[in-house]
């Protein structure tokens, strides 16, 4: 009896997990990673909340975190949602594989970052969709990292293939000097240079990370 009544609140929590990244918007695809329900599933629950499959999102994950230094509104909310992030447990401590990182505990603690996030500003730019991605990449890539502006001490999302010292958007505007404008992250192509350049123990970019 207690082997069942494991099962079922596994089975309830899952379908909790379902209805909040429907409610957010997220893709079939995503839904299914993270609660491990199967696609007809989760299509019936989308039917069983009034949510239209044809007008949610569709086709592939979006897979770039160069998405986060777009513009600097957007690295601010970025740093803003990988601090949450960290403060509710939804980032290791290390890093881990990818397939350890989606459990349904783990998605509960990313909706409610999300929601907060939501709630932090009165016109969020960050999809759930790219919010999933952030998350994962900071807890299973060394393409990025939470660290603090070299300047005030404030959070920002680090980009590991750049050699520029890590600078939040307010005191980039006000630094004379600074080596580039905070707007984009680097190409593909300079960030396999600049990781090769720091495995060389050639970069002298400071990096302080949380």
């Amino acid at each position: 009896m207690r082997i069942t009544d494991d099962r079922y609140l596994r089975d309830l929590r899952r379908l909790d997990l379902a209805r909040r990244l429907i409610d957010h918007g997220a893709r079939t695809k995503t839904i299914a990673i993270w609660t491990q329900l199967s696609s007809y599933r989760i299509r019936q629950l989308c039917r069983t909340y009034g949510c239209s499959v044809d007008s949610r999102q569709s086709g592939v994950p979006p897979r770039s975190t160069a998405y986060f230094w777009r513009t600097p509104q957007m690295q601010i909310e970025a740093a803003s949602l990988a601090g949450i992030c960290k403060v509710l447990g939804v980032l290791p401590r290390t890093r881990m594989a990818a397939r350890d990182f989606t459990l349904p505990a783990r998605g509960e603690r990313l909706c409610q970052a999300y929601e907060a996030y939501v709630d932090s500003f009165e016109k969020p730019k960050i999809s759930i969709e790219y919010a999933v991605l952030l998350a994962a990449a900071l807890a299973t890539t060394d393409d990025i990292s939470i660290g603090k502006c070299v300047s005030c001490g404030g959070v920002v999302l680090v980009d590991l293939g750049d050699v520029v010292d890590n600078c939040c958007v307010y005191c980039a505007g006000r630094m004379p000097g600074y080596a580039r404008s905070p707007l984009a992250a680097p190409s593909t192509r300079r960030r396999r240079a600049n990781r090769r350049t720091r495995a060389a123990g050639q970069s002298g970019k400071q990096v302080v990370l949380l």
